[in-house]
């Protein structure tokens, strides 16, 4: 199950747009503590088939059903 610590997962979502970084190779875990850690980050999208995070500027963006994605955003 995915979770991270204040901020508020949404499931099968790729919120799309306002991208900060990206990374991958990295585990759902790592992903969420990288945003945690960076002021600017509001939001994370995780691929789950390529493992690839990706940390968002804003909490409003596109919000799109897909199964192969995971997001958290603060509320």
């Amino acid at each position: 199950m995915y979770w991270c610590e204040n901020l508020t997962y949404i499931e099968n979502t790729n919120l799309i747009g306002d991208d900060l970084f990206s990374k991958s190779s990295m585990a759902w875990s790592a992903c969420c503590s990288w945003c945690l850690n960076i002021s600017s980050c509001r939001a994370f999208t995780y691929e789950t088939i390529s493992s690839t995070c990706y940390l968002k500027t804003m909490t409003n963006a596109n919000e799109i059903f897909d199964e192969g994605y995971q997001s958290a955003k603060y509320p």
